[in-house]
Formats: structure tokens, sequence, C-alpha cells
């Protein structure tokens, strides 16, 4: 859609039953036309008369009126060939017209059709032609026919005028039979008594239908016109016209049925209709002037909002970049910032795109972001590296509003950019100081891990084979004092071994690891199939559902399951089988995963504390372990962004819950930078 500035004026827009209305004049106008025609042919006298007041319709008259109904069926159409039917048609009204008139004038029988279908030689000119009143209007008619379909706006604006003489001309007709006035009195108007009533109806109806379908009617556009105008004839039209018909008919049967005399019937018809119409004219005036009133304050608190506009505008050209695009990306306003920002004058900008700035430094995936972020109407931020004319590169944090229309198509999109280069320099030196000291922390942290293997280790296994030893050596000289402090050495050493190996899982660094798609159900199926014989023997229940394909590190997520299963396997309640349940939905932007089991269940209070390292809650003796693995599991989903957390009730069982980006592939790219997904 283009821009609010280059949008074409819209046409009134008229009501649903308009255009079924219109075909449905267009269908009896011809209908009654060959109703007619078919009368004079097959002798049927009583199809031939409206009313008694009438005479009979003339064949000429009668083929006239059924070729408008067809043209008027005809000269909307899109195609060609039916537009140029409809412009013969008209050609053939006016050329009837014109013999008819000839015929009336000077007693002719030129194109005299019905002479066709005589074989009594009974049809004169008197019965099938036409008086040189209609013939004038059928001429009239068949003119304003032939300029409507034309594109040039005079020809059009000269049909719709010839149309409009024919509307008055059967409205003054028809007004005539209502109001009763008999021929006599109309002698005045000796032009009005050679057109018959039926055929003014016609003629009146075929205007009608020209005035709702030409968009550009005047009358149109005040009947069916959103303003305050248009409301107010629609408003007043009815009375205006029923009031004095009502009132002229009533005193007309007044003064034929000798109630009244003249002087009092113009008196009545004057003092009733004035008084009647003047108030209903003042009571929707009254109504209007409420509106009006209303709408200059509208006015004058939106002059007062622009004026405030006008000031932010002001502002924000001091301070911001902006500029404007169409929804395809054009550019269709910059301000004097974003010129000097950019080095490329008001021209060069102005019906070009963004691309003329684009840097090559942000992957295609930022830009579709940025599209389908815009697209769906939302606003979106972030930061955006940019080229100048010049070459070189700079960086903008910058916001695209976009705005649609009472539709909600949206047609442009407004942008607001303010330079952080310097910032983003800066954010880049700090970024590179941290790599390097987290790097140092690395390396001492793998000498730590060295030391802890081999050095811390070997004392461990030496004292664990000297009391062994000692023990089979002296094994019938110790006493049981002995024995037990012995034994206690072993399990403290054993275990402290144990607690070694822990930290050395838990700082198991993840390198050379890439985001990849991970079937979730094939790699629970593959960790069940390894826990196979632990399952049996345990007669363990295990369900999984609903198990997605995401994105993430497939090593670490493997142990992230391994763990929690192994927990729902290994803290189950002495009383029942164990029962564990792995599900898995969708929720905003995150994978949520959750596995339930039936377990012994957590305290509330240490909710919390089963995700810190060497934080075991169960004794030993009961249950094996170092108290690394859900310190572990954390690590993992930190690792993913995510987050991690139990819901447990003590002796009933636990659910642990963690979250997976769906958008953790982005978020890993180091162009990202989007608060809808986060920083």
């Amino acid at each position: 859609m283009k821009p609010a500035s280059n949008r074409k004026k819209k046409s009134v827009k008229v009501p649903k039953w308009v255009k079924p209305l219109s075909l449905v004049i267009a269908i009896l106008i011809f209908l009654r036309g060959l109703m007619i025609m078919m009368g004079w042919i097959l002798n049927v006298e009583g199809s031939l008369v409206l009313s008694h007041f009438d005479g009979p319709m003339k064949f000429n008259t009668a083929l006239i009126f059924s070729l408008s109904g067809i043209f008027m069926m005809l000269y909307k159409s899109t195609e060609k060939f039916w537009r140029g039917t409809a412009v013969f048609i008209a050609l053939i009204i006016i050329v009837i017209s014109i013999s008819s008139g000839y015929n009336s004038l000077f007693d002719r029988n030129v194109l005299n059709l019905l002479v066709l279908f005589d074989h009594t030689n009974a049809i004169t000119l008197s019965n099938s032609g036409m008086s040189f009143p209609m013939a004038c209007c059928t001429l009239l008619l068949g003119i304003g026919l032939l300029m409507m379909p034309r594109p040039n706006f005079r020809v059009k604006l000269t049909g719709m005028i010839i149309l409009r003489t024919l509307f008055l001309t059967a409205n003054v007709a028809i007004l005539t039979f209502i109001l009763l006035i008999p021929l006599h009195e109309k002698s005045a108007f000796p032009f009005i008594n050679g057109i018959p009533l039926e055929s003014s109806i016609l003629f009146w109806l075929i205007t009608i239908f020209v005035v709702l379908n030409d968009e550009k009617a005047v009358i149109r556009k005040i009947l069916f016109g959103k303003y305050s105008g248009s409301r107010y004839v629609r408003r007043i039209l009815p009375v205006l016209v029923i009031v004095p018909l009502i009132l002229g008919l009533t005193v007309i049967t007044g003064l034929q049925r000798e109630l009244i005399d003249l002087n009092l019937a113009i008196t009545g018809f004057t003092v009733v209709s004035i008084p009647l119409i003047t108030m209903y004219v003042l009571y929707h005036g009254i109504k209007i002037d409420k509106v009006d009133i209303n709408s200059k304050k509208l006015q004058e608190n939106l002059e007062q909002l622009n004026t405030e506009l006008t000031q932010y505008k002001i502002g924000l050209d001091r301070v911001a970049a902006i500029s404007k695009t169409d929804r395809q990306g054009v550019i269709t306003y910059v301000n004097e910032q974003f010129c000097e920002l950019s080095q490329f004058s008001r021209q060069e900008l102005v019906g070009n795109t963004y691309a003329l700035v684009r840097s090559g430094h942000h992957k295609p995936i930022f830009y579709q972001n940025l599209w389908t972020t815009i697209l769906g109407g939302e606003v979106w931020y972030g930061h955006i590296k940019n080229k100048t004319k010049a070459g070189d590169y700079f960086w903008v944090e910058s916001l695209i509003i976009p705005f649609a229309d009472v539709d909600g198509n949206i047609y442009e999109y407004l942008s607001l950019q303010n330079e952080i280069t310097e910032r983003k320099e800066q954010e880049l030196r700090v970024k590179s100081e941290y790599v390097r000291s987290l790097e140092f922390k690395n390396k001492e942290l793998e000498e730590l891990t060295y030391i802890a293997s081999h050095d811390l280790q070997e004392p461990l296994i030496n004292l664990i084979s000297l009391t062994t030893e000692l023990v089979e050596t002296m094994e019938g000289n110790l006493d049981e004092e002995v024995k037990k402090t012995i034994g206690y050495i072993q399990d403290t050493s054993a275990r402290m071994s144990q607690q070694i190996k822990g930290i050395l899982d838990y700082n198991i660094q993840f390198q050379n690891i890439e985001i990849q798609e991970v079937n979730c159900t094939k790699l629970v199926e593959e960790i069940l199939h390894d826990f196979s014989k632990q399952i049996a023997n345990q007669k363990a229940s295990i369900v999984y559902e609903n198990l997605p394909v995401i994105n993430g590190y497939e090593l670490p997520l493997r142990m992230l399951f391994i763990n929690l299963i192994s927990n729902a396997l290994k803290f189950h309640s002495k009383d029942r089988d164990p029962k564990i349940r792995i599900k898995a939905s969708i929720e905003g932007l995150n994978w949520i995963f959750s596995v339930q089991d039936n377990g012994i269940g957590i305290a509330d209070h240490n909710r919390e504390k089963v995700f810190k390292i060497f934080q075991r809650l169960q004794k030993t003796s009961e249950y094996q372990g170092a108290g690394i693995g859900l310190a572990h599991c954390k690590k993992i989903v930190d690792l993913h962004s995510g987050h991690i957390w139990v819901e447990s009730e003590k002796g009933k069982g636990s659910t642990f819950f963690f979250s997976i980006p769906t958008f953790i592939k982005n978020l890993k790219t180091e162009d990202f930078y989007n608060p809808k997904y986060g920083s």
C-alpha cells in the first residue's frame, strides 16, 4: 500500500443493497419491455397497459426500454466486448428514436419494426409508433446512455446532464398523475401530455439506476456520503417530498369534491406545510449544531495535538536521524540528521532503499527477523551497523515503527536512529578484555583440574591400597576397634575420591560444539535403552510424549536428560515402583520440558539448594552420589540461556522443569540484538 500522502481519494461507499437493487431494476425494465412487445406480437391487450389511467405503450417504445435494460446489465462490464455491445445498443436506441420522431411529425412509417410481425395488415403508425414527445425523451435517453461509458470526463458529464433533464421530465409527469391533475389542466405543458405514466416511471427508474452506479454522480455522493451535509439530506429529504405530496393530494381531493374552496385550500396548504417542514428542519438543524460543536472541540484538540507533535518533531529532528519508507522499504523521507550521518544527500536517499547504507556486517537472518517483526505490526528495536557514502562504518540504535490504515494494512514505516558508534567500540574493548580474562581463568581451571585428577587422586589411591593391604596382612591380629578405624579411613578416602571425580565432571568444558537440531524423542529412547537393565530391575514405568526437535547442543542435552532420569530412578520411594513422565510444550518463545517422578520428593526449603554443587539432601548410606548431578543440569541449562526449577511435595514426588529458547540459534549469533527475544 502506498503512503497516505500518495493514496487516491476513496469513492463514496454505497450500501450493499445498491448493487442487487440496480440489477433488479435492469431486469424489470428489460422484462417489462419484452412483455409489451410480445403483447403486440401475440395481440394480448392485457399485457399492454399498466393501469386504466394510462394508454398502451407503443411497440417501438417497449423495444427501446427492453434494449435499455440490456444496456444497464452490460455497461459496467470490465470486458471490452460487452462494453462495446452496450455502446452499440445505445446507438440503436438513438436510431429508433430519430425514426419514430420523424414518423410522428411527417406521418411516415420508417423503421416500424412491428410491421414485420403483422399478418393481417391491421397495424398502423398510431398503434405501433410513438408520440413526438416520447421520441424526444427516448432520443435523450439514447444520447445519455451512449455518453455514460465514455472515459472522457466532459463527455460523461454531458451525458449526466441529459439524463438529469430526462429525470426531471419524468418527475413532472409522475407528479401530475399523483396529484390527479386532469389532462385539460396540463394543457399549459403540452410536452408532458405525450409522455404516458408507465413510460415516465421507466425513465425515472433508468435515471435512478445511472445515479446509483456512477461513482462521480453528485446525487450519489450526497445521498450516501459520510459528511454532515449528506446526513442532513438523508434526514430531511423524505419529509420535503412526502409532506407536500400528501397535503397537495389532500387539497386537490377536497377541491374536486367541493369540500373546500380554492382560497381555503391554498391557505391550509401553506399554514400546515410551512410549520411542519420548518419544525422538522429546525429539529435536525439543532442536532447538526451539536455535532458541529463537538467537531469544533475535536478540531481544537486536534490543532493542539498537532502543535505538540510539531514541537516533538522539531525536538526529534535535533537528536535523532529520522526516515520513512513505504511498505516495500523504499525511502520516502529523511531529515538532516540522517543525511549528515550517512553522508548521502536527500535526493540520493529518497526513492532508494536502506541497501544504500548497508554494511554487509549482519547476516540474512538478522534482516529476516527485522522484517518479520515489522510486517506483523510490531515495533522493532535493535543495533545496526551501517556504512557512509565514504565507506566508513557506523553503528546506530534503531527503532522502527509500522503505521497501519483503518483496515489494519501497513502502509508506512518510521525509523528513529541514534548513533552509538563510540559506545559499541567501547563495548568491544570491554568484551575483548573480558575474553582475555576468561581465557586466563579457564587456563587456571585446567591446571586445577590436572592437579585434582593426578596430584590429589594419587595419595587417596595409595591410602586405600595401603589400608587394604594392612587388613589383609594383619587380619588375625587386629581388634574390632582398629578394623572399624581402618574401615572409616577407607570410606572417607573413597568418598573424597568420588567428590574429586565430581569436580572433574562438573568442570567439563564443552569445546568445539555447535548448535544443531536435536531430536529429543530419539535422544530419550537411546538413554532409556542404556538404562534398560536398571529400569527392569526396579520395575520402573517411563512415559514420554510430545518431545520436539529443537536447536541446541546435542552432547550437553544428552547429559541433562541422563542426570534427570538417573535421579528419578535413584530417589524412588521404597514402597512403590518408580513412575516417570517426560513431556514438552511450547510457551511463548520457549520450549518447556518436564521430568516428573513419584519418588521421595523434596521439602520446600530445599528446592533452591538442590541445584548447588555438593548439596546432598539424603544420607550416603541410603542413596549413593556426590551431589553434583543437579548442579551439572543447571550448568547445561544456563549454557542454553534457559532456566531450571523444581516443583515437589515431600513423600509424593518431584517434577523438574527446564526451558530452552526457541530462538537459541539466533541468540548465539554475534549480531543478534532484539529485545523481543532478549539481548
